[in-house]
């Protein structure tokens, strides 16, 4: 269970991080 929970928890962080880079690289492409 606790193998699960630390699984799920990365998950989560890296949808997190790929989703604001994503924001970082859309507001750096406009801003040219």
């Amino acid at each position: 269970f606790r193998y699960y929970w630390v699984v799920t928890s990365r998950l989560i962080q890296l949808s997190f991080y790929a989703s604001v880079t994503r924001l970082d690289i859309m507001l750096v492409y406009h801003q040219q």
